[in-house]
């Protein structure tokens, strides 16, 4: 979904006469790792759930979730707090939330930022939400993986 974006971006940018190489693009990405996951996914849906409310890119999704885009829509009609709240979670799946946020594993998330980085964004942007001190340390471990 981002290439879609990324692409879009630099259409414009040469479409208005500027050079793309000039336009910054800085990809933020919610982004929280454990050996188990799975607390993580579970609190990520609400999120995952406030994106599909808040977004009208249905194009720039995977077919396979235009169905879940519609059913969370209607199902939830006022806006999820990205955080707290659990407004019918049960309706995510999991690799939605994954396909949708920078979760998982320490070893997915690595292959996800650098499957990232191949769109050559100048920055990356690190959110966990509702952040505490311990994401930093986190952020930097894998900051550090990546560069090794």
């Amino acid at each position: 979904m981002l290439k879609v974006k990324v692409d879009r971006i630099r259409r414009g940018a040469e479409a208005a006469g500027r050079d793309p190489s000039e336009v910054k693009i800085v990809l933020g990405i919610t982004c929280d790792y454990a050996e188990d996951p799975s607390g993580i996914v579970d609190k990520y849906k609400s999120l995952a759930i406030h994106y599909m409310q808040r977004t009208g890119y249905e194009d720039e999704y995977p077919a396979d979730y235009r169905a879940l885009l519609d059913r969370i829509r209607e199902e939830v009609p006022e806006i999820a707090y990205p955080e707290w709240e659990e407004p019918k979670w049960h309706l995510v799946p999991d690799d939605f939330v994954k396909y949708q946020l920078t979760v998982g594993t320490e070893a997915e998330c690595i292959a996800r930022i650098e499957e990232l980085m191949t769109l050559e964004p100048d920055e990356i942007m690190f959110s966990s939400g509702f952040a505490h001190l311990e994401q930093v340390t986190k952020y930097a471990a894998l900051v550090s993986r990546l560069k090794a």
